[in-house]
């Protein structure tokens, strides 16, 4: 019982994400490009130590 009862809880919940997936809206629009002369922000790599001070 307890089994049938799981299944029908994963399908309830199946359902919703399904409908919440097929009614959501649509993605935000790409930022603009940045204009010519500024300078971008750039990530350091993981490994990279912070500077002393």
């Amino acid at each position: 019982m307890l089994t049938r009862a799981l299944i029908v809880v994963l399908a309830i919940l199946n359902l919703g994400v399904a409908l919440w997936w097929m009614l959501r809206g649509e993605p935000a629009p790409a930022p603009p490009p940045p204009t010519t002369g500024v300078a971008q922000l750039q990530l350091l790599p993981a490994g990279a130590a912070p500077a002393p001070g």
